[in-house]
């Protein structure tokens, strides 16, 4: 069982950058859709995801997959 740590919208402690698990098939593929309130796409605004890093780690949290910088096509 997943704790809180990690998870969309838990309780403290989080960060507000947790999404949650996904998973991918054997091909590398996955996607992940996440519905949050925490984020603001307001210029200046702390919880803003625009231009922040993400990065994707492995099920044993420690090894790190892959990543980017979230931005818009806007």
């Amino acid at each position: 069982m997943l704790s809180a740590h990690g998870q969309v919208n838990a309780p403290a402690p989080h960060h507000a950058g947790d999404v949650g698990m996904s998973t991918c098939g054997a091909d590398g593929n996955g996607e992940l859709k996440v519905t949050t309130s925490e984020w603001k796409l307001a210029a200046g605004d702390m919880l803003n995801p625009l231009g922040h890093a993400v990065v994707v780690h492995g099920l044993d949290m420690k090894a790190r997959v892959g990543c980017g910088v979230i931005t818009s096509n806007q």
